[in-house]
């Protein structure tokens, strides 16, 4: 992920940092851990099967 910097009194900087917090959150990372986190426990099979799942999207993710 890219840094950037500046101060928050800067409306440009505020505009790229803000930029980069959606493209985060918006990531299959951020998907994939948002909704493991919305699952009760998970067995150790359906974590398998998850990360099976998972993989193909994670693959080409820096």
């Amino acid at each position: 992920m890219p840094t950037i910097t500046g101060t928050i009194t800067d409306p440009q900087f505020r505009r790229e940092r803000a930029s980069l917090a959606a493209r985060a959150s918006h990531s299959p990372q951020a998907a994939a851990r948002k909704l493991v986190a919305s699952w009760p426990d998970l067995t150790e099979a359906q974590k398998a099967e998850l990360r099976a799942l998972l993989a193909p999207a994670l693959r080409d993710t820096p």
